[in-house]
């Protein structure tokens, strides 16, 4: 098992997979004025400052830095590198297009924004009074508003129904002629009463002396349509 000595208290040994998070807690313990310096070359590795020299000269992660640096200079990049140019060879359109403190844009103006919008908007930083007259032009502007909406909102309703009645007036006439169905109930009526009827037809009374049975035994005849019952027909008691 790997174990470390701790640089703030040698007192304090563990485990290497936890030294780094040891070195975090036991870092906050030390007073204000501690004269411990981090390593140039490793995170890890913290000395005194008196110390600092002959730890960079003598620290085991030196040469490891250096050839990685020596390295990375002496390849060529694998990646596209973009050239850079002065400020001095770039046109003077390019300049002005990349100025953002350019005021030749259209500015935006809240006035004309509250002017149209549909509710009340009331702007911070306003005393009482002024606070209290610009909700009253608030509220007339929005009355107008609405009264201008409910004009437009009749006329529309106007035009739609003078659309609907000339529509209406233009409507096609049928081509064929509705024909009521013929109605072909038929409804017993007594012959005594048959004169009596407001509506009498030919062929109430031919029915009547034309039928033969038990509804003339009783005194009945039948009639096609809409006919009068008699007083005496079975169902009828309470027109008596």
């Amino acid at each position: 098992m790997n174990r470390v000595t701790c640089p703030f208290d040698p007192a304090h040994v563990v485990e290497g997979r936890k030294f780094q998070a040891h070195l975090i807690k036991c870092k906050r313990n030390l007073p204000a004025n501690h004269d411990f310096v981090q390593c140039d070359f490793w995170h890890l590795h913290y000395v005194r400052k008196s110390q600092l020299d002959s730890h960079l000269a003598n620290c085991e992660h030196r040469l490891e830095k250096e050839a990685f640096k020596i390295t990375w200079d002496s390849e060529a990049p694998k990646f596209f590198q973009p050239k850079l140019l002065p400020v001095e060879d770039c046109g003077s359109s390019a300049v002005e297009e990349e100025s953002w403190d350019s005021t030749s844009g259209p500015a935006f103006k809240p006035e004309k924004m509250i002017a149209g919008a549909i509710h009340m908007t009331i702007p911070q930083g306003l005393s009482k009074s002024k606070r209290k007259e610009f909700r009253e032009q608030e509220l007339e502007r929005l009355r107008q508003r609405r009264e201008r909406e409910g004009d437009v909102t009749a006329k529309t309703k106007e035009h739609e129904s003078g659309t609907g009645s000339h529509f209406v007036q233009q409507a096609r006439k049928p081509e064929v002629p509705l024909k009521l169905h013929r109605i072909v109930a038929k409804f017993s009526v007594p012959i005594d009463n048959t004169e009596n009827l407001p509506y009498q037809s030919i062929n109430t009374h031919v029915f009547a002396s034309e039928r033969q049975g038990l509804d003339v035994a009783r005194g009945w005849a039948g009639g096609r349509g809409r006919g009068i019952l008699g007083p005496t027909a079975p169902g009828w008691s309470h027109f008596d």
